[in-house]
């Protein structure tokens, strides 16, 4: 009898211990409750370019070697515009750091539900090294902003247009600094930014979208797949004229989403930048099958810092001599414009 109580007592320890554990990594992840929107507000400090009454949802959360504000952020239309992250630093440096993430369909709030890959921890450590918050843009193409299939490249190319130049009249141009990845660097590209823009392309799209199609159509050909499907998206329903989440059942996303159709699918980034972009920095991988290609002189005639890297993964997600190469490059640039001994 003593033994089963024993055995009982130290079953319910262990459930008591399972179940705190549980609710400690829960706070973890998910850090305290909602605050209030004026305190976000203040934290974020983006007067121009957001207001108290656009602030959709807030929460504080914690990460290892990393803390701070995540804020939603909606648009006119009721939808996210973009989201925000402050770090929990004593006091910001003016800059912003304005993230343009790849797509189509992929998920602006990717640093947040990934943080064990290495890019996404290098992406969210850049809040506290610059002492400056995070602006993801949630354009047309990424969930939650995918109109799928009613609208596409266009609409994703005056999204980012448009929210560029928001955060820019906010901060100064000189005080924004953007990283954009996979389509967002030819996003990023079409907005025509500023040729004193600081910027950082990671694996960028390089072809047009035309161009791309059909090197992956090759490439897909060549090794017997295709795309995957059963992506899940925010769809529009065209009955009921309202946006549900939805799983795509066929393999025409791009080709809808690219607007293949029509001339701005014939342009590439080259067509976009115009003059001289001295504080733009190209880090791509220079043996893609679809992605890559020696562009070394297209850059270099715009004045932009090319750094080709052979087998580095789209992603930046694995560890290897490529990707540790790209990481060190990456860290360089970042060091000229936030110093680690700079102070606001």
């Amino acid at each position: 009898m003593t033994n089963n109580r024993s055995v009982r007592f130290c079953l319910a320890l262990a459930t008591v211990a399972a179940t705190l554990a549980v609710a400690a990594t829960a706070f973890y992840f998910f850090g305290r409750p909602r605050i209030s929107c004026a305190s976000g507000i203040a934290g974020l400090r983006l007067s121009g370019a957001a207001s108290c009454e656009t602030v959709s949802s807030g929460w504080w959360l914690s990460y290892t070697g990393s803390e701070g504000l995540w804020l939603q952020y909606a648009g006119t239309d009721g939808r996210p515009k973009f989201f925000g992250f402050r770090p929990a630093v004593p006091t910001l440096s003016g800059k912003v750091i304005v993230r343009i993430p790849g797509g189509p369909g992929n998920p602006v709030q990717v640093p947040w539900d990934k943080l064990e890959t290495r890019y996404s921890r290098w992406l969210v450590s850049l809040a506290s090294r610059c002492q400056a918050p995070i602006v993801n843009l949630a354009y047309t193409g990424t969930a939650p902003r995918q109109n799928y299939p009613e609208e596409g490249f266009s609409a994703g190319i005056a999204d980012v247009a448009v929210q560029r130049a928001e955060i820019e009249r906010a901060y100064g141009v000189e005080n924004v600094i953007v990283v954009a990845e996979s389509m967002g660097g030819l996003l990023y590209a079409a907005s025509r930014p500023d040729p004193r823009a600081k910027a950082i392309l990671i694996n960028p799209l390089l072809m047009s979208p035309l161009a791309w199609d059909k090197a992956l159509a090759l490439d897909l050909a060549e090794h017997n797949a295709r795309v995957t499907l059963g992506r899940r998206l925010l769809l529009l329903d065209t009955r009921t004229r309202r946006y549900e989440w939805k799983k795509v059942m066929s393999d025409d996303l791009w080709d809808s989403y690219f607007d293949l159709s029509l001339p701005v699918s014939r342009k590439s980034p080259f067509d976009y930048l115009a003059g001289d972009h001295p504080n733009t920095y190209v880090v791509y991988s220079s043996t893609d099958r679809v992605l890559g290609g020696d562009y070394v002189a297209d850059f270099r005639a715009r004045g932009i810092h090319v750094f080709p890297i052979e087998d580095l993964d789209h992603g930046l997600l694995f560890d290897g001599k490529a990707t540790n190469r790209a990481f060190a490059i990456l860290d360089e640039i970042i060091e000229r414009w936030c110093p680690a001994d700079s102070s606001p």
